[in-house]
């Protein structure tokens, strides 16, 4: 499970000695307490927390002004309150307003709370996972508003990673054919070149994604990709990758989508990044991009291509992936460039 929050409040902290207890052994739980409303705010302020676990009756605020503040300001949030004296009809007229979305009285069973707070930590992640999707979405449509591409219904996109990246694919498709294609084949090409390299199936799945999304970040700045006469932005790299941010699934797509333009002798951008200090999956996708971008976008021969990667080893490029490349490349069919590089 992925590593999440607990926030347990009450003003007295024998109680939130023996729920923090309860959590003990959890590895993927980090549990912070507060012993006031004001010192929760704090936290909330601070920290990012998947679950809120707030008696009723404190000095201050109470725990229901509380949890109406936290339904307003962090609604991903899942909203717990604890009582030991609280009727049952007040308590069932809080959660169908929305005000809480779950009610514990005092005492508690461990087993039952501690499968209940996992519980709750598992809904909150689908809920920042929904919420991420509607803010990507948002993001996707202003690139079609940018781009003056007709907006697709958001009903018929679903709420998962594969339909997120299909959704990229066909406004870079509305919007500029002959990029959308160039992500295609990267996307291909750095699959099977994975696989080559030994790369196990997860990492070529997020590959094929990456090589896919690479260039989503050219639509925000309205660049309509033109390979004949392609020059780099670099703030194309910097866009797309914030674009795909928002989505948990893509967490290890950002950085290679980011730094697919850094040189390997540090020179590139956007921070120059050099070395094996550059992430793999950019690195690889450095040397499918730039290919695809002489022998396809601009019709160069393909031994033009490979001998511009063998030309720019060790500066531009990896030298160990460009090896590996162009015997990819001969493996296909294709005959080597004079200069292979032999480290």
């Amino acid at each position: 499970m992925t590593s999440g929050t607990i926030l347990f409040v009450d003003d007295e902290p024998a109680v939130t000695r023996a729920l923090s207890r309860m959590l003990e052994g959890s590895p993927d739980v980090r549990v912070l307490t507060a012993h006031s409303a004001d010192a929760a705010r704090t936290i909330l302020e601070e920290s990012e927390v998947h679950v809120v676990v707030t008696d009723r009756n404190m000095p201050g605020e109470d725990g229901v002004a509380l949890l109406a503040h936290v339904r307003r300001d962090y609604p991903e949030t899942v909203r717990i309150l604890l009582t030991g004296d609280a009727k049952l009809s007040e308590i069932t007229r809080a959660v169908k307003l929305g005000r809480i979305d779950r009610f514990i009285t005092k005492p508690w069973d461990d087993v039952s709370l501690k499968q209940e707070l996992l519980e709750s930590m598992l809904e909150a992640f689908r809920r920042n996972e929904q919420a991420a999707m509607r803010r990507w979405l948002e993001q996707a449509h202003e690139v079609c508003r940018r781009s003056c591409v007709p907006q697709p219904n958001r009903g018929e996109i679903e709420g998962d990673e594969e339909s997120a990246v299909a959704f990229a694919v066909g406004v870079m498709q509305l919007a500029a054919p002959s990029l959308a294609a160039h992500c295609r084949r990267v996307a291909e090409v750095s699959k099977t070149f994975a696989a080559r390299l030994g790369m196990n199936a997860a990492s070529q799945t997020l590959l094929f994604r990456a090589g896919l999304l690479h260039d989503l970040g050219r639509l925000t700045m309205g660049a309509h990709w033109c390979p004949e006469a392609d020059t780099e932005v670099p703030a194309h790299s910097v866009e797309g990758a914030s674009l795909i941010s928002v989505l948990p699934a893509f967490s290890r797509v950002v950085p290679w989508v980011h730094a697919h333009h850094e040189n390997f002798d540090g020179t590139g951008f956007p921070d120059g990044l050099s070395g094996t200090g550059i992430p793999l999956g950019a690195r690889l996708l450095r040397i499918v991009d730039d290919f695809d971008n002489a022998a396809c976008g601009r019709g160069l021969p393909a031994a033009d291509g490979q001998q511009a990667l063998a030309e720019g080893a060790g500066t531009v490029y990896d030298p160990f992936l460009v090896k590996k490349f162009i015997e990819f490349r001969a493996a296909q069919g294709s005959e080597p460039p004079a200069g292979l590089p032999k480290k």
